[in-house]
Protein backbone atom coordinates (compact mmCIF):
# COMPACT_ATOMS: atom_id res chain seq x y z
CA UNK A 1 0.00 0.00 0.00
CA UNK A 2 1.46 3.36 -1.04
CA UNK A 3 0.34 6.96 -1.04
CA UNK A 4 -0.35 8.72 -4.31
CA UNK A 5 1.97 11.60 -5.04
CA UNK A 6 5.03 10.01 -3.42
CA UNK A 7 4.97 12.23 -0.36
CA UNK A 8 8.03 12.67 1.82
CA UNK A 9 7.07 12.19 5.46
CA UNK A 10 8.93 13.30 8.57
CA UNK A 11 7.87 11.88 11.93
CA UNK A 12 9.12 13.54 15.14
CA UNK A 13 8.75 11.75 18.44
CA UNK A 14 9.87 11.72 22.03
CA UNK A 15 11.45 8.69 23.71
CA UNK A 16 9.97 5.62 22.01
CA UNK A 17 12.29 2.65 21.62
CA UNK A 18 13.91 2.75 25.06
CA UNK A 19 10.81 3.10 27.23
CA UNK A 20 7.73 0.96 27.92
CA UNK A 21 4.32 2.57 27.59
CA UNK A 22 1.20 3.02 25.49
CA UNK A 23 2.43 6.04 23.50
CA UNK A 24 5.75 4.30 22.92
CA UNK A 25 4.08 1.18 21.51
CA UNK A 26 1.78 3.37 19.41
CA UNK A 27 4.75 5.28 17.94
CA UNK A 28 6.59 2.07 17.10
CA UNK A 29 3.60 0.68 15.23
CA UNK A 30 2.91 3.98 13.52
CA UNK A 31 6.46 4.30 12.22
CA UNK A 32 6.32 0.71 10.95
CA UNK A 33 3.05 1.52 9.17
CA UNK A 34 4.51 4.69 7.67
CA UNK A 35 7.46 2.66 6.42
CA UNK A 36 5.04 0.23 4.77
CA UNK A 37 2.88 2.96 3.25
CA UNK A 38 5.44 5.51 1.98
CA UNK A 39 8.57 3.36 1.78
CA UNK A 40 12.06 3.79 3.27
CA UNK A 41 13.17 6.37 0.70
CA UNK A 42 10.41 8.79 1.67
CA UNK A 43 10.21 8.32 5.43
CA UNK A 44 12.42 9.90 8.07
CA UNK A 45 11.74 9.49 11.80
CA UNK A 46 13.63 11.33 14.53
CA UNK A 47 13.43 10.51 18.24
CA UNK A 48 14.85 12.39 21.18
CA UNK A 49 16.15 10.49 24.25
CA UNK A 50 16.46 7.25 22.27
CA UNK A 51 20.10 6.37 21.66
CA UNK A 52 21.18 5.03 18.26
CA UNK A 53 21.64 1.61 19.88
CA UNK A 54 17.97 1.62 20.96
CA UNK A 55 16.73 1.66 17.37
CA UNK A 56 15.96 -1.81 15.94
CA UNK A 57 18.32 -2.73 13.13
CA UNK A 58 15.49 -3.20 10.65
CA UNK A 59 14.31 0.37 11.30
CA UNK A 60 17.68 2.14 11.23
CA UNK A 61 17.35 2.81 7.50
CA UNK A 62 14.89 5.60 8.25
CA UNK A 63 14.85 6.05 12.05
CA UNK A 64 17.42 8.08 13.99
CA UNK A 65 17.77 8.28 17.76
CA UNK A 66 19.44 11.46 19.00
CA UNK A 67 19.79 10.49 22.66
CA UNK A 68 20.43 13.59 24.75
CA UNK A 69 21.60 15.69 21.80
CA UNK A 70 18.61 18.02 21.80
CA UNK A 71 20.22 20.76 19.69
CA UNK A 72 21.17 18.22 17.02
CA UNK A 73 17.62 16.78 17.16
CA UNK A 74 16.11 20.21 16.59
CA UNK A 75 18.56 21.26 13.88
CA UNK A 76 18.37 18.01 11.90
CA UNK A 77 14.58 17.93 12.20
CA UNK A 78 14.19 21.48 10.89
CA UNK A 79 16.66 20.75 8.11
CA UNK A 80 14.79 17.60 7.10
CA UNK A 81 11.45 19.40 7.20
CA UNK A 82 12.55 21.53 4.24
CA UNK A 83 12.28 18.49 1.96
CA UNK A 84 9.20 16.99 3.62
CA UNK A 85 5.62 17.22 2.39
CA UNK A 86 4.07 16.09 5.67
CA UNK A 87 5.33 16.44 9.23
CA UNK A 88 3.78 14.22 11.90
CA UNK A 89 4.27 15.29 15.51
CA UNK A 90 4.13 12.37 17.92
CA UNK A 91 3.39 14.45 21.02
CA UNK A 92 1.95 17.84 21.95
CA UNK A 93 5.30 18.71 23.60
CA UNK A 94 6.70 19.00 20.06
CA UNK A 95 4.07 21.50 18.95
CA UNK A 96 6.49 24.41 19.12
CA UNK A 97 8.99 22.55 16.92
CA UNK A 98 6.25 21.94 14.39
CA UNK A 99 5.51 25.66 14.32
CA UNK A 100 9.19 26.43 13.63
CA UNK A 101 9.14 23.91 10.79
CA UNK A 102 6.05 25.61 9.35
CA UNK A 103 7.82 28.97 9.44
CA UNK A 104 10.77 27.66 7.43
CA UNK A 105 8.52 25.62 5.11
CA UNK A 106 5.08 27.30 4.88
CA UNK A 107 3.62 24.65 2.56
CA UNK A 108 4.42 21.85 5.01
CA UNK A 109 1.36 19.77 6.00
CA UNK A 110 1.49 19.24 9.78
CA UNK A 111 -0.41 16.55 11.67
CA UNK A 112 -0.26 16.01 15.43
CA UNK A 113 -1.08 12.74 17.17
CA UNK A 114 -3.22 13.04 20.32
CA UNK A 115 -3.49 10.17 22.77
CA UNK A 116 -5.00 10.87 26.19
CA UNK A 117 -4.18 12.71 29.38
CA UNK A 118 -1.32 14.64 27.78
CA UNK A 119 -3.95 16.64 25.84
CA UNK A 120 -6.82 16.66 28.34
CA UNK A 121 -5.69 19.70 30.36
CA UNK A 122 -5.67 17.57 33.50
CA UNK A 123 -3.82 19.54 36.23
CA UNK A 124 -2.64 16.29 37.82
CA UNK A 125 -0.81 15.34 34.64
CA UNK A 126 -0.29 18.21 32.21
CA UNK A 127 -1.93 21.65 32.06
CA UNK A 128 -2.45 23.68 28.91
CA UNK A 129 0.45 25.96 28.04
CA UNK A 130 -0.60 29.46 27.09
CA UNK A 131 0.56 29.24 23.48
CA UNK A 132 -0.94 25.82 22.68
CA UNK A 133 -4.52 26.77 21.69
CA UNK A 134 -3.12 29.17 19.08
CA UNK A 135 -0.57 26.70 17.72
CA UNK A 136 -3.07 23.83 17.66
CA UNK A 137 -5.42 25.90 15.50
CA UNK A 138 -2.53 26.36 13.04
CA UNK A 139 -2.20 22.60 12.50
CA UNK A 140 -3.57 21.00 9.37
CA UNK A 141 -5.00 18.07 11.31
CA UNK A 142 -5.08 16.42 14.73
CA UNK A 143 -5.25 12.62 14.71
CA UNK A 144 -6.89 11.58 18.00
CA UNK A 145 -6.91 7.96 19.09
CA UNK A 146 -10.51 8.16 20.32
CA UNK A 147 -13.64 10.26 20.03
CA UNK A 148 -13.32 10.86 23.76
CA UNK A 149 -9.87 12.45 23.42
CA UNK A 150 -11.04 14.51 20.43
CA UNK A 151 -14.03 15.76 22.41
CA UNK A 152 -11.97 16.75 25.43
CA UNK A 153 -9.49 18.64 23.23
CA UNK A 154 -12.28 20.47 21.43
CA UNK A 155 -13.67 21.61 24.77
CA UNK A 156 -10.43 22.42 26.58
CA UNK A 157 -8.56 24.08 23.70
CA UNK A 158 -11.64 25.57 21.96
CA UNK A 159 -10.90 23.78 18.69
CA UNK A 160 -13.24 23.04 15.77
CA UNK A 161 -14.45 19.48 15.25
CA UNK A 162 -13.35 19.62 11.60
CA UNK A 163 -9.71 19.73 12.70
CA UNK A 164 -9.90 16.15 14.04
CA UNK A 165 -9.59 12.69 12.56
CA UNK A 166 -10.19 9.63 14.73
CA UNK A 167 -7.14 7.42 14.44
CA UNK A 168 -7.49 4.42 16.78
CA UNK A 169 -4.73 2.33 18.26
CA UNK A 170 -4.00 -1.04 16.71
CA UNK A 171 -2.06 -4.21 17.50
CA UNK A 172 -0.50 -7.01 15.51
CA UNK A 173 -3.19 -9.30 14.05
CA UNK A 174 -1.92 -12.53 15.63
CA UNK A 175 -4.34 -14.19 18.06
CA UNK A 176 -3.58 -17.22 20.19
CA UNK A 177 -5.09 -20.39 18.71
CA UNK A 178 -6.39 -21.44 22.13
CA UNK A 179 -6.26 -20.42 25.75
CA UNK A 180 -5.44 -22.57 28.78
CA UNK A 181 -5.91 -20.75 32.11
CA UNK A 182 -3.83 -22.05 34.98
CA UNK A 183 -5.21 -23.57 38.15
CA UNK A 184 -5.73 -21.95 40.55
CA UNK A 185 -6.92 -19.11 38.29
CA UNK A 186 -5.49 -15.61 38.42
CA UNK A 187 -6.35 -12.13 37.20
CA UNK A 188 -3.67 -10.16 35.37
CA UNK A 189 -3.04 -6.41 35.56
CA UNK A 190 -0.29 -4.64 33.59
CA UNK A 191 0.59 -1.04 34.42
CA UNK A 192 3.37 1.33 35.31
CA UNK A 193 3.27 2.57 38.90
CA UNK A 194 4.46 6.15 38.51
CA UNK A 195 2.87 8.87 40.63
CA UNK A 196 0.38 9.85 37.93
CA UNK A 197 -0.67 6.21 37.48
CA UNK A 198 -2.94 6.23 40.53
CA UNK A 199 -5.82 6.54 38.06
CA UNK A 200 -5.10 2.99 36.88
CA UNK A 201 -6.77 1.98 40.18
CA UNK A 202 -4.50 -0.95 41.01
CA UNK A 203 -5.44 -0.29 44.63
CA UNK A 204 -9.08 -0.97 43.83
CA UNK A 205 -8.22 -4.28 42.20
CA UNK A 206 -6.38 -5.27 45.37
CA UNK A 207 -9.38 -4.29 47.51
CA UNK A 208 -11.69 -6.21 45.16
CA UNK A 209 -9.62 -9.35 45.72
CA UNK A 210 -10.42 -9.04 49.42
CA UNK A 211 -14.16 -8.93 48.63
CA UNK A 212 -14.26 -12.07 46.50
CA UNK A 213 -16.47 -14.80 48.02
CA UNK A 214 -14.92 -17.53 50.15
CA UNK A 215 -15.14 -20.18 47.44
CA UNK A 216 -12.73 -18.05 45.37
CA UNK A 217 -10.14 -17.78 48.14
CA UNK A 218 -7.59 -19.64 46.01
CA UNK A 219 -7.72 -17.12 43.16
CA UNK A 220 -4.74 -14.84 42.67
CA UNK A 221 -3.81 -11.46 41.23
CA UNK A 222 -0.58 -10.90 39.30
CA UNK A 223 0.50 -7.28 38.75
CA UNK A 224 3.14 -6.59 36.10
CA UNK A 225 4.94 -3.26 36.26
CA UNK A 226 6.94 -1.16 38.68
CA UNK A 227 7.34 2.37 39.97
CA UNK A 228 7.25 4.63 43.00
CA UNK A 229 3.74 3.53 44.00
CA UNK A 230 4.68 -0.12 44.40
CA UNK A 231 5.53 0.15 48.13
CA UNK A 232 2.09 1.68 48.76
CA UNK A 233 0.38 -1.17 46.95
CA UNK A 234 2.50 -3.77 48.72
CA UNK A 235 1.49 -2.22 52.06
CA UNK A 236 -2.17 -2.36 51.01
CA UNK A 237 -1.80 -6.03 50.16
CA UNK A 238 -0.30 -6.73 53.58
CA UNK A 239 -3.01 -4.73 55.37
CA UNK A 240 -5.70 -6.83 53.68
CA UNK A 241 -4.01 -10.14 54.39
CA UNK A 242 -3.48 -10.88 50.71
CA UNK A 243 0.27 -11.50 50.68
CA UNK A 244 -0.19 -15.09 49.50
CA UNK A 245 -2.67 -14.15 46.78
CA UNK A 246 -1.18 -11.03 45.16
CA UNK A 247 2.10 -11.24 43.25
CA UNK A 248 4.08 -8.18 42.20
CA UNK A 249 5.96 -9.46 39.17
CA UNK A 250 7.75 -6.16 38.50
CA UNK A 251 9.16 -5.55 35.05
CA UNK A 252 9.21 -8.82 33.18
CA UNK A 253 10.66 -10.13 29.94
CA UNK A 254 8.50 -10.42 26.83
CA UNK A 255 8.60 -14.19 27.26
CA UNK A 256 7.34 -14.00 30.84
CA UNK A 257 4.62 -11.50 29.93
CA UNK A 258 3.44 -13.78 27.13
CA UNK A 259 3.29 -16.70 29.57
CA UNK A 260 1.17 -14.65 31.98
CA UNK A 261 -1.25 -13.60 29.25
CA UNK A 262 -1.58 -17.18 28.08
CA UNK A 263 -2.34 -18.59 31.53
CA UNK A 264 -4.45 -15.81 33.12
CA UNK A 265 -8.22 -16.04 33.44
CA UNK A 266 -8.99 -12.36 33.00
CA UNK A 267 -7.31 -8.99 32.42
CA UNK A 268 -8.25 -6.24 34.86
CA UNK A 269 -7.39 -2.55 34.59
CA UNK A 270 -10.26 -0.19 35.51
CA UNK A 271 -8.28 2.91 34.55
CA UNK A 272 -10.24 6.16 34.57
CA UNK A 273 -7.73 7.98 32.36
CA UNK A 274 -7.45 5.82 29.25
CA UNK A 275 -7.20 7.80 26.03
CA UNK A 276 -7.92 4.61 24.11
CA UNK A 277 -7.15 1.33 25.87
CA UNK A 278 -4.59 -0.56 23.82
CA UNK A 279 -4.00 -2.86 26.78
CA UNK A 280 -7.43 -4.36 26.21
CA UNK A 281 -6.61 -5.14 22.58
CA UNK A 282 -3.43 -6.86 23.71
CA UNK A 283 -5.39 -8.93 26.24
CA UNK A 284 -7.90 -9.91 23.57
CA UNK A 285 -5.09 -11.13 21.34
CA UNK A 286 -4.53 -13.76 24.04
CA UNK A 287 -8.27 -14.56 24.28
CA UNK A 288 -8.69 -12.88 27.68
CA UNK A 289 -11.90 -11.15 28.77
CA UNK A 290 -11.21 -7.67 30.12
CA UNK A 291 -12.48 -5.38 32.85
CA UNK A 292 -12.18 -1.65 32.15
CA UNK A 293 -13.59 1.58 33.54
CA UNK A 294 -16.77 3.37 32.49
CA UNK A 295 -14.67 6.54 32.29
CA UNK A 296 -12.34 7.74 29.54
CA UNK A 297 -12.23 6.14 26.11
CA UNK A 298 -12.19 2.48 27.18
CA UNK A 299 -15.98 2.04 26.67
CA UNK A 300 -15.43 2.98 23.00
CA UNK A 301 -13.35 -0.19 22.72
CA UNK A 302 -14.90 -2.59 25.25
CA UNK A 303 -18.56 -3.56 24.87
CA UNK A 304 -19.88 -4.09 28.40
CA UNK A 305 -21.23 -7.61 28.87
CA UNK A 306 -20.05 -8.75 25.44
CA UNK A 307 -16.25 -8.88 25.37
CA UNK A 308 -15.64 -7.64 28.90
CA UNK A 309 -17.08 -5.52 31.67
CA UNK A 310 -16.99 -1.75 32.17
CA UNK A 311 -17.26 -0.77 35.84
CA UNK A 312 -17.10 2.32 38.01
CA UNK A 313 -13.51 2.01 39.32
CA UNK A 314 -14.32 3.48 42.73
CA UNK A 315 -17.11 0.91 43.24
CA UNK A 316 -15.05 -1.89 44.74
CA UNK A 317 -18.03 -4.20 45.12
CA UNK A 318 -18.97 -3.85 41.43
CA UNK A 319 -15.38 -4.57 40.44
CA UNK A 320 -15.28 -7.62 42.72
CA UNK A 321 -18.60 -8.86 41.28
CA UNK A 322 -17.26 -8.64 37.71
CA UNK A 323 -14.03 -10.40 38.66
CA UNK A 324 -15.92 -13.11 40.56
CA UNK A 325 -18.21 -13.81 37.62
CA UNK A 326 -15.27 -14.31 35.26
CA UNK A 327 -13.57 -16.58 37.80
CA UNK A 328 -16.82 -18.51 38.41
CA UNK A 329 -17.89 -18.93 34.79
CA UNK A 330 -14.96 -20.11 32.63
CA UNK A 331 -17.21 -20.65 29.60
CA UNK A 332 -18.42 -17.05 29.82
CA UNK A 333 -14.85 -15.80 30.21
CA UNK A 334 -13.73 -17.82 27.20
CA UNK A 335 -16.64 -16.56 25.08
CA UNK A 336 -15.90 -12.93 25.99
CA UNK A 337 -12.24 -13.43 25.16
CA UNK A 338 -13.10 -14.88 21.75
CA UNK A 339 -15.50 -12.04 20.97
CA UNK A 340 -12.84 -9.52 21.95
CA UNK A 341 -10.34 -11.22 19.66
CA UNK A 342 -12.85 -11.13 16.81
CA UNK A 343 -13.40 -7.40 17.34
CA UNK A 344 -9.67 -6.78 17.50
CA UNK A 345 -9.08 -8.63 14.21
CA UNK A 346 -11.97 -6.83 12.57
CA UNK A 347 -11.15 -3.25 13.57
CA UNK A 348 -7.82 -2.85 15.32
CA UNK A 349 -5.01 -4.62 13.44
CA UNK A 350 -1.97 -3.39 11.52
CA UNK A 351 -3.89 -3.78 8.25
CA UNK A 352 -6.37 -1.22 9.57
CA UNK A 353 -3.48 0.96 10.71
CA UNK A 354 -1.91 0.93 7.24
CA UNK A 355 -5.22 1.96 5.67
CA UNK A 356 -5.69 4.70 8.27
CA UNK A 357 -2.17 6.02 7.65
CA UNK A 358 -2.76 6.18 3.89
CA UNK A 359 -6.07 7.95 4.44
CA UNK A 360 -4.56 10.39 6.93
CA UNK A 361 -1.76 11.37 4.54
CA UNK A 362 -4.27 11.83 1.73
CA UNK A 363 -6.58 14.12 3.72
CA UNK A 364 -6.61 17.78 2.87
CA UNK A 365 -5.93 20.41 5.49
CA UNK A 366 -8.82 21.31 7.77
CA UNK A 367 -7.76 24.97 7.55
Amino acid sequence: MTVDGEKNVLFLGLQTYSRFGGIQRFNQRLVSALLSVVGPDRLTAHFTQDAPTDIPSDMSICVTGFGRKKISYIYQSLKKSLSADTLILGHINLLWLGRLAKLVHPKLNIIMMAHGVEVWNDPAFRKIRFYEPYLLRKLDRIAAVSAYTAGVMQREFHLPEALFTIFPNTVNPEVDAEHHPSAPPFALAVSRMDEHDRTKHLDQIIRAMKLLPDHLSQTRLVIVGDGVLRPDYEALVAENGLTERVEFAGRVSEERLLELYQTATQFVLPSSKEGFGIVYLEAWSHLLPVICSVHGAAPEVVSDGVDGYAVEPTDTEALATAMARLFDEPDLAADMGRKGAEKMRRSYTTDTLNRNVAALLAKRSAQ
